[in-house]
């Protein structure tokens, strides 16, 4: 398998001898710096910002409003259980079932 590698790879090199090197056209490098020059900073739009204002203060909102809910619903349930439990005595006083 070596074998078969380095051959190959030494016919590669071979079929370049002989062959130029590639080189870039003259203007190519002033037509880079231009384009980078004027590329600049990308700039966004007040629209966005208010796109995204929008978003942020809704999630904030919801969040808000599931930890409100949230709270309440969990009150309920406290308050329920302590109704129940007092309208129900207990099986068991004390859990030693063995002396």
């Amino acid at each position: 398998m070596n074998n078969e590698k380095k051959n190959w790879t030494d016919e590669v090199v071979e079929s370049m001898q002989g062959s130029q090197r590639a080189q870039p056209r003259a203007d190519l490098f002033a037509e880079i710096q231009e384009k980078v020059s004027t590329i600049g900073a990308r700039k966004v739009s007040m629209h966005s910002w208010r796109n995204y204002a929008a978003a942020a203060v809704l999630i904030i909102l919801l969040n808000t409003a599931a930890m409100i809910f949230y709270t309440q619903n969990d009150r309920y349930a406290v308050n329920e259980a302590e109704s129940i439990s007092s309208h129900y005595e207990p099986i068991y006083i004390s859990f030693q079932i063995y002396n």
